[in-house]
């Protein structure tokens, strides 16, 4: 008995100091690691600070990782990528990619592709890396506790994801703009400068609207490109950050000499209004510059001065491009920060050249000939090699495709309304021609009714005149005929033309001839024409016309 109370007892114990191990607290330089976490991004050097004080060898495996990786961050943010950060970086990459802690395995992936962008390796690494942090925070449903717990401001587990969410649609977007294919760029920079103005991130929505800006810029989708220099001055405002105030007013003046270098323009009123405007953002810049010797001062004064001696070379006012562009150039190098554009050289060559001063043109033409031309020195753009190909193939096809139901739906709209035509003229043709036929009928209805209003008595008086004219032989006898009808029935002649239009002078004749009951010897000697020549007279008016139902109507 004493023996199972004895075992009892070990096992009591046991579990009694499990327990007390499995509740002993954290050692305090774990939670000292996700305050640091908190606030690295906004204060670099005081969390280098600390990280640098913390015992190493106290954190467990996964927190020592954990440290590696805000290290490597904190390093990487200074650009300095040397054997140390490789270390680092390894040592975060063996224990979060793969892992369950999706959200620094993001923070990983993000790490790798910063790397690979700032060292200037193809950036299809960068791609590949970045598309892989995306994909790892979409994944990511938790995060440690302590992240919301000593977070700076008032925030939540889904906050914490999306912040990162959303940086890492940032870096994506940056990637996509660094290369050739800036379109692809838009829709994530869109995404993230949407959730930072929601939450209010003025330091990153700056990075967000100054990319946006230039990827519209360099598709000339020009009001967005406006819309958004201007909204990262307003960001850069808030954040009372002069450096990046004056940044962007130097990408509202590249802004507007873009417009003008590249005839975006309709008239030469709006040129010229946006070279002042050009100025005028370049001179806002280097007034809002704050004098220090960081390098911020000098790099944004010497592209500003860029900008104000472009400006005056497009307005021709040479001299002025020639002092700014040499301060420019003064500036740089005083700095040592000095970045030689192959277009600055080239608006002072051609400004001593325009002003006459062949020497100092010379200077410069030798500056531009040790130059390799811009394009000859491009980094090297994202090569998403045969996929990127293969859906430029599939849109092309695609293209095409549209193209050609666009093209037949053409066609056939064509056709109907030719066909719509083809019907109103056929319509508009036999009206037209019922409405003669009508007219026709009508004037030889008239016709008639007038002939039948002669009285036997008429008749018969006028066929005794006409026979009395005939047998005198005389030469106006077919006229003087004619007459003593016209005196019976007032304007026969012209009422029977308007009823036969088809009738010429001798037929006609030869219809009021039939009236008299003349034969066709009788008619032929009024008409001064054979008896055949009569004959083919009255076959051809029984074609054009039923001849028997005028004789009748006569008769």
């Amino acid at each position: 008995m004493r023996y199972k109370l004895n075992i009892l007892a070990v096992w009591g114990l046991v579990f009694v100091a499990a327990c007390a191990k499995h509740n002993t607290p954290p050692p305090p330089e774990e939670d000292m690691l996700y305050r640091v976490e908190c606030f690295f991004q906004s204060n670099p050097d005081t969390a280098m600070q600390i990280l640098d004080t913390l015992n190493f060898s106290v954190l467990s495996e996964k927190e020592q990782a954990h440290y590696c990786l805000l290290k490597a961050l904190l390093i990487g943010n200074s650009k300095r990528y040397d054997a140390e950060f490789d270390s680092l970086l390894q040592v975060a990459e063996n224990q979060f990619v793969g892992g369950n802690d999706k959200y620094h395995e993001a923070w990983t992936y993000w790490l790798i592709a910063n790397k690979t962008t700032n060292m200037q390796q193809p950036h299809q690494f960068a791609l590949d890396a970045i598309l892989k942090a995306l994909k790892s925070i979409e994944k990511c449903r938790h995060v440690d506790k302590r992240l919301v717990q000593f977070s700076t401001k008032p925030t939540d587990e889904q906050t914490v994801i999306d912040d990162l969410k959303y940086f890492i649609h940032l870096e994506l977007g940056m990637i996509y703009g660094a290369s050739i294919y800036i379109a692809d760029a838009i829709p994530h920079l869109r995404l993230a400068d949407e959730y930072f103005t929601k939450t209010g991130d003025h330091y990153n929505r700056m990075s967000s609207a100054y990319m946006l800006g230039y990827a519209y810029l360099g598709t000339n989708v020009f009001d967005s490109c406006l819309m958004y220099f201007e909204e990262g001055l307003h960001s850069a405002e808030a954040l009372g950050n002069p450096n990046e105030c004056a940044y962007f007013h130097q990408c509202l003046a590249s802004y507007y000499n873009f417009r003008v270098g590249e005839n975006h323009y309709e008239t030469e009123a709006e040129r010229q209004n946006f070279l002042e405007n050009a100025l005028a953002e370049a001179n806002d810049g280097l007034k809002a510059l704050s004098d220090t010797s960081d390098y911020g001062y000098g790099y944004f004064r010497q592209m500003l001065l860029e900008e104000i001696s472009n400006a005056y070379f497009n307005m021709q006012q040479y001299d002025s491009c020639i002092f700014y562009g040499e301060q420019a150039i003064e500036v740089g190098k005083a700095n040592d920060r000095f970045f030689e554009l192959y277009n600055l050289y080239k608006w002072l060559y051609e400004s001593y050249k325009a002003l006459g001063d062949e020497k100092n043109a010379v200077v410069y033409a030798e500056h531009l000939l040790t130059m390799e031309h811009p394009e000859a020195n491009m980094k090297d753009v994202v090569m998403v090699q045969e996929e990127y190909d293969k859906q430029e193939e599939v849109q092309r096809v695609e293209n095409e495709q549209q193209v050609k139901r666009y093209r037949l739906y053409l066609w056939i709209a064509l056709l109907l309304a030719v066909l719509v035509v083809v019907l109103w003229l056929t319509f508009r043709y036999r009206k037209n021609k019922k409405l003669e036929m009508l007219q026709l009928h009508e004037a030889q209805r008239q016709l008639q009714t007038d002939l039948e209003q002669l009285t036997a008595q008429q008749k018969e008086m006028l066929q005794q005149q006409v026979m009395a004219i005939y047998q005198t032989e005389q030469k106006d006898r077919l006229q003087r005929i004619m007459d003593a009808f016209e005196t019976v029935y007032p304007n026969a002649f012209e009422k029977m033309k308007l009823a036969y239009p088809d009738l010429n002078k001798a037929e006609l004749n030869l219809v009021f001839l039939s009236f008299f009951q003349f034969r066709i010897k009788e008619e032929a000697d009024l008409l001064g024409l054979s008896e055949n020549t009569v004959m083919k007279y009255r076959s051809r008016l029984n074609k054009k016309v039923d001849f028997d139902s005028i004789s009748t109507l006569t008769d």
